[in-house]
């Protein structure tokens, strides 16, 4: 049997990510992480423009103790909001669970083994959707390590 997330982000695929986002960050964690069936963490950065807080929740694997999400945007030519926030900000709010830390946003560097490690274990966690997505866009979809600098 499905999870429920994964039958409404099927069944109502513009309306789920805000459903997602509200029902984690309101539950604190007790429902959100593993709602589609594959591990998702609540990222709240800064705005670059608006300087308030911005939420979005995203796929991710672990790295030697730390998360990685990818910059991918549905593939889209364009990087997502909260890549752009965190160039201008790499210190964010991470939600794991009900676990929620502090941490700075690392670049993985696109030929290292940690990068090729990560891509492979994303690529797989979703049925090969961000090799669908980089093969749609010209732009290299990056890789960011999410190390914790303090729980709160």
């Amino acid at each position: 049997m499905k999870p429920l997330g994964a039958i409404l982000a099927a069944r109502y695929p513009q309306k789920f990510p805000s459903w997602h986002r509200n029902v984690y960050a309101k539950s604190h964690g007790w429902i959100g992480h593993r709602w589609t069936g594959f591990p998702c963490l609540l990222l709240t950065t800064i705005g670059r423009k608006s300087g308030e807080p911005r939420s979005t929740v995203l796929t991710y694997v672990e790295l030697d103790g730390a998360p990685v999400i990818a910059a991918s945007n549905g593939g889209s030519a364009r990087p997502p909001a909260w890549f752009l926030n965190i160039s201008a900000e790499p210190l964010v709010q991470v939600r794991r669970g009900r676990r929620q830390d502090k941490a700075v946003c690392d670049l993985l560097d696109p030929d290292s083994v940690e990068f090729k490690r990560a891509w492979v274990e994303l690529d797989e966690l979703r049925g090969g959707r961000y090799s669908g997505y980089q093969d749609s866009t010209d732009r290299s979809i990056a890789l960011v390590r999410l190390r914790p600098v303090g729980h709160s």
